[in-house]
């Protein structure tokens, strides 16, 4: 039988186009030994110059890493970043990718999301991304709601979306793995509504309570949900001055990266042993000035700067008049049903 953590580490490796002329670096923190390992093995199975450069994990996202490890991602030419808290919007990362470095950042990797969400169909990916990040550009205005209290309206006018298909080979490409994510960021003033976090947050973990965020002009007003809220006010505030800013709406594409079970954070101290809730289905409705399309996916992910929210199903409608549609989620994620083309929609 086939170890997935093998696998997967094969699968980023191919998604880096890692060859012999290659400096791999892979920087991470020391609980995620296993995936570390993993794509150590993975590189020197085929011949390839690997370095280790471990540090201990930061307390947020952002948050530079130390000067030693800068200074490593600059000598490197392809590098895996596997640390708990992101290092995409850090100094070391820039400095990294404007060397010429091809970057594959995994924050919040566990060995079991690792080997389950790595191993994507990048070809769908990359179809289906395309078409909802063009959907997306063309849109001016979305509204997200759900039966839990969500109701935020973001404006999209003169944004560009973009498709995170996990194609990270030409010089000083960089994002995300595990990929699959359409994404835009929102007019930032022009941002209002209420959002509930029902399920999980990113990087705290699955919640004991619902999270409620009150958005106003496109900043975070107030946060109410026990230690959770307490925990993300204090995170943005270090942040600076933009923190309580919305950053980006993204709508994921991996249909592998679904909610995952509590034993998935069983190395995330937070979240350790927190029960699952159960998540209302979430619905999205973007206006344009011209008919666009209507897609879903058994888990479409909506993310910024405030949180990570998933919903078990989620449906996008676009169309001059804002009308609003509700697809059934399938057991298959394909193009046809991200265009709204199967039979199951049922207007509301």
């Amino acid at each position: 039988m086939t170890d997935p953590l093998a696998g997967a580490a094969d699968i980023v490796l191919q998604q880096l186009g890692v060859d012999s002329d290659d400096r791999f670096l892979v920087v991470s923190n020391p609980e995620l030994d296993g995936v570390v390992a993993a794509l150590a093995t993975a590189a020197r199975a085929q011949g390839r110059d690997v370095r280790l450069c471990e540090f201990a994990a930061t307390s947020r996202d952002a948050e530079e890493p130390p000067a030693y490890v800068a200074a490593a991602m600059c000598e490197a030419t392809a590098i895996a970043i596997v640390t708990r808290f992101s290092l995409s919007h850090t100094r070391a990362r820039s400095q990294a990718t404007f060397a010429g470095a091809r970057i594959a950042s995994l924050p919040g990797i566990t060995e079991e999301i690792f080997g389950r969400a790595i191993a994507a169909d990048y070809d769908e990916l990359k179809r289906v991304g395309r078409a909802v990040a063009a959907k997306l550009s063309q849109a001016d205005v979305c509204r997200v709601t759900a039966p839990g209290g969500t109701d935020v309206e973001l404006s999209l006018s003169g944004r560009q979306a973009i498709c995170d298909d996990g194609d990270l080979r030409k010089p000083a490409a960089w994002g995300n793995l595990p990929a699959g994510e359409a994404f835009i960021a929102p007019v930032e003033a022009e941002v209002c509504g209420t959002i509930v976090f029902d399920g999980s947050l990113a990087g705290w973990g699955l919640l004991d309570e619902p999270l409620i965020v009150e958005l106003v002009r496109g900043r975070l007003a107030a946060a109410e949900g026990g230690a959770a809220a307490e925990w993300l006010l204090e995170t943005l505030e270090a942040g600076g001055a933009n923190g309580r800013t919305i950053a980006e709406l993204g709508m994921g594409t991996n249909g592998a990266a679904l909610r995952s079970s509590p034993a998935s954070f069983s190395k995330t101290k937070r979240s350790r042993e927190r029960p699952t809730l159960p998540l209302a289905p979430t619905r999205v409705s973007v206006a344009a000035t011209k008919p666009l399309f209507t897609s879903t996916d058994s888990c479409v992910e909506r993310q910024s700067n405030l949180a990570d929210c998933r919903s078990s199903a989620t449906a996008v409608s676009c169309s001059r008049r804002t009308a609003r549609s509700w697809l059934r989620t399938g057991p298959a994620d394909t193009l046809d049903r991200w265009l709204g083309t199967r039979p199951s929609i049922r207007s509301l």
